[in-house]
């Protein structure tokens, strides 16, 4: 009987760190692909701020960058928060990557 018990408290032992493996992995997942929804208007609006810098080469042309770069940023923070509150960001990315005309070509 105390061998059982000791053999089921192993077990759950067991599980419970696969759980919590599972669950960083899970989350390290959803974090990269949060900065890859980051990053997407980031760095749009990055480039853009290159060429207005490059247009405009002086300190009102640096500080509007800043801007356009960091509005970029924030863009796709409160982007990548929404998609992961709504959906989970793996699952959108999932769906962005995916392409069903593929799909349609192997039905046929």
């Amino acid at each position: 009987e105390i061998e059982n018990k000791m053999s089921t408290n192993n077990n759950t032992k067991g599980k419970i760190s696969k759980q919590r493996n599972m669950s960083f992995l899970e989350s390290f997942i959803e974090s990269m692909n949060w900065i890859q929804i980051v990053a997407s208007p980031f760095l749009f609006c990055s480039l853009l701020a290159v060429f207005f810098y490059i247009y405009k080469p002086n300190n009102t042309g640096l500080i509007i960058s800043i801007i356009i770069a960091s509005a970029g940023l924030i863009i796709g923070v409160i982007w990548a928060t929404r998609v992961k509150k709504k959906t989970g960001t793996t699952n959108y990315i999932s769906k962005i990557s995916s392409s069903p005309d593929f799909d349609k070509i192997d039905k046929e």
